[in-house]
C-alpha cells in the first residue's frame, strides 16, 4: 500500500478520534459548567482546530521538521489538558468564575491547536490527493458520531478520553514509521509520561466548576447538610447523580440529579401510603395537586407526566385517583435508576407506565387523548445538542408545543404546568394567548381558560381545553385562598379584582391586589400581552419551534455570545491582514504573481464555503429535532447519515478532472434549489405525515451534494503547487464553519433558525459569482 493510501486510513481513525473527543468533551462540560458557559467555552476551543491549521500553513517549515515531537505529543497534551481541567476548579476556585473560564478555556484549546497541526501536515504532504483525504476525513467524522452514541452509554467518560490517548498515541507511531522519522528515545519517553499522567488522570473526580445553575453544587456545599452519591451514571445525555442527603434533625431524603442540576426528590408511593404525616406534608406543599381535587370521575382517566422527575407529579396523580398514568422520560440512566431505588413509584403499580421519549416528541407521535397533561419545572439547563444552546426542555413551551398539548387532550383536558417563577409563568402565559390568537380568540377570551396559582415558591398555570364555567372557578378561587394558594403571581377569571390602597400608621403606603395587575388587566381587555411584551425589560415574547428559546429572558444578544462575536472579529482582522500579505504563500514557481492573486479567491471561497455548510447543517438539524424520540441519540445518528452523505459525495469529485470552478458553480446552483425546495416544501409536508425514515431520506440528496464543492476546491488549488495551500484552505474552511456555528445561535436567538437557511442559500449564491470570477480571470490571464 501506498504511503498516500495509507494517510486515508490514518485521517480517517484521527477525525472519527476527533469527533468523539469533541462530542465527548461536550457531556463533559455540560456537567461541569453552565450550557451557556460550556457553549462558549467549546465554541472559542474548536476554533482552535482552523487556528492550528493555519499555524501550520504559516510556519510549515519549522513544523515539517519537528512534527515527530508534535503528533507524539498529542495524546500527552490531551491528558494533560484534561488533568488540568478536572483540577481547576479545586486549584483556581478563588480567582473567581471570569478567570476559571479563561483557564478552561485555554486548556481545551491547545489539543485542538495540536489536531489542526497534525491535519495539515498530512493533507499538505498528500496534497494532490487531498480531495480524497477530505472524503476520508468526512467519512471519518461519520463513523466518530456513530461510535459516540455507544460508547458513552457504556463507558466511563474518563475511560473513553484514556482510550482515545492511546489509540492516537498507536497511529502517531504509525505516522514516524510511514514517514521514517521513528526515534525509540522519543516514543519511550513519551509513552512513560503519557501512561503516568493517563494513571493519575484515571483517579481524578469530575468535579462541578462555579455555577449558580447546579444544585448539586450548591446542596453538597452546604455545611450543615451531609450528602453522599449513592450512584452516577454517564451516558449520552449526560450524568445522573442519585445523592442521599442527611439533615441535622436525623431525617434523610434522596434526590436524583442531571448534569448537577434539575434536582429532584425521590417520592416513594408505598412510604406516603404508610406514612400519614408524610402523605400530608409532600402533598400539602405541592401545588400541582390542587387541580386534582375538583375533577369528577369521568374527568381523570389518563393523565400523561412529561418528565416525571422524582415521582411527585406521579404521587398526584395517583393519590390524585388518575385511573391510568403515563409518564414519558427523555433520559435512560433516569428510568434505570428510579426503577432501582424507587420501584414503588416507577415500577410495581399497574396503573403507571413509564416511557422512554422525549414527551413533546411522544404528544406529537401518538393519537391518544389525556384528561390531563402535567409538566412539573422540566429544566436541566444542559445541553442535549451540538450547539449547547439547544435544551431539550426549550421544545416544551413553543406556540406549536401549546397547540400539540391542547390537540391531545380530552374535550375537559387540562394542562397543569408548575414553573419557577413570574417570568416563566409569564412567557407561557404570552406563548399560549399567541397559540389561541391565531385561532382568533382574543386575549381575555383565552384567559377564561386559565388561572394561576402560587405557593409563594411554585407557581402553577392551568389551562383547561375550553372554557372553565364561572361555579367551576368560583370554588376553585375559594379554596385556594384556603389552602395559602394566593401568594405570588394569582389569577382567576370571572372574579373581581380587589385592591387595597391606604396609608398605614407609620405613613407609609400600602398597596395590594388580589389577581396578578398585568394578567387580570389583560383579561379586562385593557391591553394585550403583546403589547406588556414589547414594553418589558426582559425577554416575554411568545416563543416558537423556530427559535425555542425560553429561558432566555435577555434581550438582544445574551453576553456571552457578545465575548463570542468579538473573538470572531478578532480572529477576522487576523485573516484580513494575512490576506493582504497572499497568506504567506510558499513554494512557488516564476508565475507566482498570478498564483497569489488567484489563491486569495480561492481562500475567499474556502471560507464561504465552510460557513454556508455549516449554516445548512445547524437548519437541517434543527428542523428535524422535533421528529427525534431521543433528541441526543438520535442528533449523532443524523450526524452521522449527514457526514456520511457529504462523504461519498466528497468521493465522486475523483471523476472530475477539470473546469473544477465551473462544477463548483453548478454543484452550488443545484444546493440551493434542492435545499430550497427540501426546507421550505418537502421536509414540512413530510413532518405532518411521514416517518422519520423518510425525512432523513429526503436530506440524503442535499448532504450529497454539499460534499462537493470543497474538495473540487482543493484540486483547484493543488495545481497552484505551493507547499503550504491546502493546509490555508482547511484551516480557512474550518474557521468559516466555526464561524457559522456561533452565528446560527445568534442569528435564531434574534430572527429564528429560518434566518440561517436564508443567510446559507445567500453565501452560497455569492460563491457561484465568486467562482465565475474567478473562472473568467483566470481565462484572461491564461490567454
Amino acid at each position: 500500500m501506498k504511503n498516500r493510501n495509507k494517510y486515508l486510513v490514518i485521517i480517517f481513525l484521527i477525525t472519527a478520534s476527533t469527533i468523539i473527543f469533541e462530542i465527548t468533551l461536550s457531556r463533559l462540560f455540560s456537567y461541569m459548567l453552565s450550557y451557556h458557559f460550556a457553549f462558549l467555552v467549546l465554541s472559542i476551543s474548536v476554533f482552535g482546530l482552523g487556528v492550528g491549521e493555519i499555524i501550520y500553513a504559516k510556519y510549515s517549515d519549522y513544523f515539517n521538521k519537528q512534527k515527530h515531537w508534535i503528533f507524539i505529543s498529542i495524546p500527552l497534551i490531551i491528558i494533560l489538558s484534561l488533568s488540568l481541567m478536572l483540577l481547576l476548579p479545586v486549584l483556581i476556585s478563588s480567582l473567581g468564575q471570569q478567570m476559571t473560564l479563561f483557564f478552561f478555556i485555554i486548556f481545551t484549546t491547545i489539543p485542538f491547536l495540536a489536531i489542526g497541526v497534525m491535519f495539515s501536515f498530512i493533507f499538505q504532504i498528500n496534497s494532490k490527493k487531498s480531495y480524497l483525504l477530505y472524503s476520508s476525513d468526512l467519512l471519518g467524522a461519520s463513523m466518530g458520531a456513530l461510535i459516540s452514541v455507544f460508547i458513552l452509554d457504556s463507558i466511563s467518560i474518563l475511560i473513553i478520553f484514556i482510550s482515545l490517548a492511546s489509540f492516537l498515541f498507536i497511529l502517531f507511531i504509525i505516522i514516524l514509521f510511514i514517514e521514517n522519522k521513528f526515534n525509540y528515545k522519543i516514543v519511550i519517553t513519551f509513552l512513560i509520561l503519557t501512561s503516568g499522567s493517563a494513571i493519575i488522570f484515571s483517579n481524578l473526580d469530575v468535579p462541578i466548576a462555579i455555577s449558580k445553575d447546579k444544585d448539586l453544587l450548591r446542596l453538597m456545599n452546604n455545611p450543615s447538610i451531609q450528602s453522599s452519591v449513592v450512584e452516577s451514571r454517564w451516558n449520552l445525555f449526560g450524568k445522573t447523580d442519585l445523592v442521599e442527603f442527611s439533615y441535622p434533625d436525623g431525617s434523610n431524603s434522596f434526590s436524583i440529579f442531571i448534569d448537577g442540576a434539575a434536582g429532584s426528590e425521590l417520592i416513594s408511593l408505598d412510604e406516603l401510603e404508610q406514612t400519614p404525616s408524610k402523605f400530608g406534608h409532600v402533598i400539602a406543599h405541592f401545588p400541582g395537586f390542587f387541580p386534582l381535587q375538583f375533577l369528577e370521575a369521568g374527568e381523570k382517566d389518563t393523565s400523561l407526566i412529561i418528565g416525571p422527575g422524582g415521582g411527585i407529579d406521579i404521587a398526584a396523580n395517583y393519590f390524585g385517583k388518575v385511573n391510568f398514568i403515563e409518564a414519558a422520560e427523555v433520559n435512560p440512566s433516569f428510568i434505570e435508576l428510579m426503577q432501582k431505588y424507587n420501584p414503588s413509584t416507577f415500577s410495581s403499580k399497574n396503573n403507571i407506565k413509564i416511557i422512554e421519549n422525549e414527551g413533546r416528541n411522544y404528544v406529537r407521535k401518538f393519537e391518544d387523548k389525556y384528561d390531563l397533561i402535567f409538566l412539573t419545572i422540566p429544566i436541566t439547563k444542559s445541553s442535549r445538542s451540538t450547539d449547547f444552546y439547544m435544551l431539550t426542555e426549550n421544545y416544551l413551551f413553543t406556540v406549536e408545543a401549546v397547540e400539540d398539548y391542547l390537540n391531545a387532550l380530552t374535550y375537559n383536558g387540562r394542562l397543569v404546568f408548575t414553573m419557577h417563577s413570574y417570568e416563566e409563568i409569564y412567557r407561557f402565559l404570552s406563548t399560549f394567548l399567541e397559540a389561541k390568537n391565531r385561532t382568533g380568540i382574543s386575549n381575555g377570551e383565552a384567559l377564561k381558560q386559565v388561572y394561576i396559582i402560587s405557593n409563594g415558591m411554585k407557581p402553577v398555570i392551568i389551562i383547561k381545553k375550553n372554557k372553565f364555567t364561572i361555579e367551576e372557578i368560583e370554588l376553585r378561587h375559594f379554596t385556594a385562598h384556603q389552602n395559602e394558594l394566593d401568594r405570588g403571581v394569582f389569577f382567576f377569571p370571572f372574579i373581581e379584582q380587589i385592591k387595597i390602597d391606604t396609608v398605614l400608621y407609620t405613613d407609609l403606603n400600602f398597596q395590594w391586589q388580589m389577581f396578578d395587575k398585568i394578567i387580570y388587566d389583560v383579561a379586562d381587555n385593557k391591553y394585550s400581552f403583546a403589547e406588556v411584551s414589547q414594553s418589558s425589560a426582559i425577554n416575554l415574547k411568545p416563543t416558537f419551534d423556530d427559535a425555542p428559546f425560553f429561558y432566555n429572558f435577555q434581550i438582544g444578544i445574551p453576553d456571552n455570545m457578545v465575548v463570542l462575536l468579538f473573538i470572531l472579529a478578532a480572529i477576522l482582522i487576523w485573516l484580513i491582514v494575512l490576506r493582504k500579505k497572499s497568506y504567506g504563500l510558499s513554494g512557488l514557481d516564476e508565475h507566482s504573481e498570478k498564483q497569489r492573486s488567484i489563491f486569495n479567491q480561492y481562500s475567499l471561497i474556502s471560507i464561504l464555503l465552510g460557513f454556508a455548510y455549516f449554516l445548512i447543517q445547524a437548519y437541517t438539524f434543527q428542523i428535524l429535532n422535533l421528529s427525534l424520540d431521543s433528541p441526543t441519540k438520535s442528533i449523532s445518528v443524523l450526524l452521522f447519515l449527514f457526514l456520511l452523505g457529504n462523504g461519498f459525495g466528497s468521493l465522486l469529485t475523483w471523476i472530475i478532472h477539470k473546469n473544477y470552478l465551473r462544477f463548483i458553480s453548478i454543484i452550488i446552483l443545484l444546493i440551493i434549489i434542492i435545499s430550497a425546495f427540501e426546507f421550505f416544501f418537502i421536509i414540512p409536508l413530510l413532518r405532518e405525515s411521514a416517518s422519520l425514515h423518510w425525512l432523513l431520506a429526503s436530506t440524503s440528496i442535499p448532504a450529497i451534494l454539499l460534499g462537493i464543492p470543497f474538495p473540487l476546491l482543493l484540486k483547484a488549488t493543488a495545481k497552484i503547487k505551493s507547499s503550504n495551500g491546502i493546509a490555508f484552505l482547511l484551516g480557512l474552511s474550518s474557521i468559516g464553519g466555526v464561524a457559522a456555528s456561533s452565528l446560527s445561535i445568534i442569528l435564531a436567538l434574534l430572527y429564528g433558525f429560518k434566518s440561517t437557511l436564508i443567510l446559507a442559500l445567500l453565501t452560497y449564491a455569492s460563491i457561484i459569482f465568486l467562482t465565475q470570477k474567478t473562472y473568467k480571470q483566470q481565462l484572461l490571464k491564461e490567454s
